[in-house]
């Protein structure tokens, strides 16, 4: 995961947009506190609307209206971190279920994405 762009709110905030790139792949991602000394560390943290298991066994990655908001269909990579991985990011899932299983699909509706 690379940062394509940082884009600050205001001449005297460290809140920033953040556009990160994988492949292909772009997302807008919201960070508090932006610092160009910074590491990323590679995890991303969601704001949910709403997750399911999910019915496609296969990841994707859709833009919905918000601006930070998106529809990521992945697959559990770790249960125990709530780490879901879709195309080539790791997003960590607070409210992943307590039946989700390693390499189970789901569906999340995503509000916000963090990076930390």
């Amino acid at each position: 995961m690379k940062i394509k762009n940082v884009e600050f709110y205001g001449k005297k905030s460290d809140d920033a947009t953040i556009t990160v790139v994988e492949g292909e792949q772009e997302l807008n991602c919201y960070c508090f506190e932006y610092s160009t000394t910074a590491q990323l560390q590679g995890i991303l943290t969601c704001l949910i609307k709403k997750i399911s298991a999910s019915k496609e066994n296969h990841e994707f990655i859709k833009k919905q209206q918000g601006f930070y908001s998106y529809l990521i269909n992945g697959k559990v990579k770790d249960v125990s971190l709530g780490i879901v991985e879709c195309k080539g990011f790791e997003f960590q899932i607070d409210e992943l279920p307590d039946y989700a299983e390693l390499g189970q699909f789901f569906l999340i509706d995503v509000i916000r994405i963090d990076i930390e």
